[in-house]
This record gives C-alpha cells, sequence and structure tokens, in this order.
C-alpha cells in the first residue's frame, strides 16, 4: 500500500498530528508507535469453573473472538497441560486437601509488549522474550507449579499465558503471600522489566501509585472492536477523478483502508486517554476514600477510647485495693470488660493490652475466648 496518505485525509491527519495547533479538538499524545512497554499482567482465579474457562481459552477448546482460526497452528504449549482436562488433573495432584472456598485457585499470567516493540524485534526475539519470561515464572512460582505455558501467535501482538497454582513453601494455597498487594505487584513490574524486558530493549510501562489495569477480558474486546473498524468511502465524482492515472475502484479501495487505519489510530489515543482519565479518577476517589476511612477511624477511637481509659483506671484501682478484696474485684472487672471489648477498636485493644504488659508487667488478656480452668490470679504487688 501507498505510504503517502490521500488528500481527502490529509485535514485528518494534520488535526491529530502530534503537537499539532488546530483548536477544534483536544491535542493528543505522541502516537502508540513509538512505546516500547514490556507488558505483565496476572489475574486470580477463585473458582474451578472459571480454571477451566481459562484453560479452554488457552488451548483454544472454545471459539476465541480475539484470536485466528487460520494461525491456530502458529500456538506453542510450552509447558505443562494441554488441554483443559489436563489443568484439572495437575491442579488436583499439587493442591492441599483442605482448601478454603475463597481460597484462590490459580494465577493467569499474560505477558506481552507494546503491539509496535513486538513487531520491531521480531518473531524471533518475539519467541526468546516470551521464552525469557517463562523462566522469571519458572523461577518466582516453581516450575513444578505452573499448570500450562501458551504462547498465542493468532492473535493480533504474541503474548505468553501462564496458569500457575499459588502454592507457598509451606505447600498451602497463598496468592496473597505470592503476589501481595499494590507495593509488591508494582515492584514485581520492576523486576520483570529488568531482568526480562530490558534485554529485548523493552522498559518498564509508567509507574504511578493507584494506577489499575483493565481487565483482560476487556483488554481482549477492545482489540478485536479496533480491527473490525472500516470505512468506505464514496466514489470520486467524475471531475476530481477525471486527471487522476488511478482507477477509481482503486482509489477507493487504497482510501478506503487509510482512512480506516487513520481511524483506528485516533480511536485507539482516545481509548488510551480516556483509559488515563479513568485511571486518575480512580487514584483521586481512592485518596478521598483513605482520607474517610482515616477520619471516621479516628471518631470511634476518639468515641470510645475513653471506654479503655476508665478500664485502665479500674485496674489501676483494683491493684491498690486490699489483696483479700482483688480476686472478687478483677472477677468483676473482667465479666464488664469482656462485654465491652467488642465493641473496641483494635487500636483501643492494643493500647489496653500494651498498657498491661508495661505499667502492671502481666500477661494479655485474650478477651472472649474460653481457656479452659478459669487461670488463679496471683498478684504480688
Amino acid at each position: 500500500m501507498n505510504n503517502e496518505i490521500v488528500p481527502e485525509l490529509e485535514p485528518l491527519k494534520s488535526r491529530f498530528a502530534p503537537g499539532s495547533s488546530d483548536t477544534r479538538g483536544p491535542r493528543v499524545r505522541p502516537p502508540k508507535g513509538q512505546r516500547r512497554y514490556a507488558i505483565l499482567r496476572v489475574k486470580k482465579i477463585k473458582t474451578a469453573g472459571d480454571l477451566a474457562a481459562a484453560a479452554r481459552h488457552n488451548f483454544r477448546e472454545r471459539d476465541a473472538d480475539n484470536a485466528d482460526p487460520n494461525r491456530k497452528d502458529s500456538n506453542q504449549v510450552l509447558l505443562g497441560a494441554t488441554g483443559s482436562e489436563e489443568i484439572a488433573e495437575l491442579w488436583n495432584a499439587r493442591a492441599p486437601e483442605k482448601v478454603r472456598k475463597n481460597a484462590v485457585r490459580a494465577l493467569e499470567y499474560v505477558v506481552t509488549a507494546s503491539p509496535e516493540a513486538m513487531e520491531r524485534i521480531g518473531a524471533e526475539n518475539s519467541n526468546a522474550y516470551l521464552e525469557q519470561a517463562l523462566d522469571w515464572l519458572k523461577e518466582r512460582h516453581g516450575e513444578e507449579n505452573i499448570l500450562s505455558a501458551v504462547i498465542h501467535d493468532d492473535e493480533t501482538t504474541p503474548h505468553l499465558q501462564a496458569l500457575i497454582i499459588p502454592i507457598d513453601h509451606r505447600g498451602r494455597l497463598n496468592a496473597r503471600g505470592l503476589i501481595g498487594g499494590k507495593g509488591q505487584l508494582s515492584a514485581m513490574q520492576t523486576e520483570f522489566a529488568t531482568r526480562v524486558g530490558a534485554n529485548f530493549g523493552l522498559e518498564r510501562g509508567l509507574e504511578r501509585s493507584g494506577a489499575t489495569h483493565q481487565s483482560i477480558k476487556k483488554y481482549y474486546a477492545q482489540l478485536a472492536a479496533l480491527d473490525q473498524i472500516s470505512v468506505e468511502l464514496p466514489e470520486r465524482s467524475v471531475s476530481v477523478g477525471s486527471d487522476l492515472p488511478e482507477k477509481d475502484e482503486d482509489w477507493r479501495e487504497r482510501a478506503s483502508a487509510e482512512a480506516s487505519e487513520a481511524l483506528r489510530q485516533t480511536i485507539a489515543v482516545s481509548l488510551a486517554e480516556r483509559g488515563e482519565l479513568s485511571r486518575d479518577i480512580d487514584y483521586l476517589q481512592a485518596q478521598l476514600m483513605e482520607a474517610r476511612t482515616e477520619v471516621q477511624f479516628n471518631r470511634e477511637i476518639a468515641d470510645r477510647s475513653s471506654l479503655g481509659v476508665a478500664a485502665l483506671c479500674a485496674l489501676d484501682g483494683i491493684l491498690r485495693s486490699p489483696k483479700e478484696d482483688q480476686k472478687g474485684l478483677i472477677d468483676r472487672f473482667v465479666s464488664e470488660t469482656k462485654r465491652s471489648w467488642s465493641k473496641l477498636p483494635d487500636a483501643a485493644k492494643e493500647t489496653i493490652q500494651t498498657s498491661l504488659v508495661q505499667d502492671f508487667s502481666l500477661e494479655p488478656i485474650e478477651m472472649g475466648k474460653k481457656r479452659g480452668r478459669s487461670r488463679e490470679t496471683d498478684l504480688d504487688l
């Protein structure tokens, strides 16, 4: 296809060019073609049904809207199971005997890079990049815990999808211990980009607390939608096309293809801009929620900490009373405190326990738990 844009599309090109001074719409960032990000995403799978569905997608046992069925044979199974039934067998073989109802049953990793970066490094290096990514996952989770690892070459951008059972060193399902919260996930992104992505000229994506990635399902849906965008231009008028050597049919095909590509790029940039704006909003909302939570927490402590102070004062009075009266007073104190203990915030409980240990040299009391025979209180004060 001729790389020169047709005259009819020149206004569209100039309007959306980086740094354009056109005032009819917002200025946009440089095109995605300049990006070279290493992309690593992880998703928690919490049910056996979701794990089976992910496996069927990865092994193309069901139709994938975003995949080209004619390129299915180009996919590569690098490790583990070769079908969804085998995934279930491997999971059952590795899982502990007792599994909590709310346990994360598997982790699904997706490894790829910016589409233009994958195209730039070529098919051979793309495979090498994804194979090194698998080596990194083996080191992180243990090869024995990788249920399957598949390279998909039948989609727009080659990528690795790996299903992993999150078993820790104690043999327990412990996804949180392995991938942690936002801080640990951010560190994992940095480590991956440094140890794997950098070997292929890839860098870490923009790091910002509060940033969230779209779901894998939504990501695929957007890619598929962009691929479906098409523009059919009308035929040229006789006066316009009479002096041009290009046939009307050829012109229409070429111009429509270029118009479609220009529209796809414009929409892709708009989606990226909207995604970043959405992340900014999420970040600010999270900060607001944290502030509200902190205010509420402090308010609860202010409202209820008087109970903790009163308890300490009461205990101090008991300890200063005659020794023959202490046991009865302590029994009454414990009975009253148990009724109020559940209402205390954790911070107030911690304050009381700390004071018992430091100020009165007593062992912390576990309120509300039966401990067999009541321990005799022997206070030599």
